[in-house]
């Protein structure tokens, strides 16, 4: 199976409540190092593509 970019993953967390945590810490680290003054970030630039988990093919 083909990695998921992480944006795509995050909006597959099943709980609201982790995924808003979530949504919240990268937004907050992004305006966080705006106003350190480093470079612009992107969210690739803070998360790689997820690997895929295998799928399970085991018969019942």
């Amino acid at each position: 199976p083909q990695p998921i970019d992480a944006d795509l993953w995050i909006a597959q967390i099943p709980f609201n409540e982790t995924r808003g945590y979530v949504e919240r810490v990268l937004a907050y680290r992004v305006i966080y190092a705006e106003r350190l003054g480093l470079p612009p970030l992107r969210l690739s630039d803070l998360l790689p593509p997820i690997p895929a988990l295998p799928r399970n093919n085991a018969k019942s």
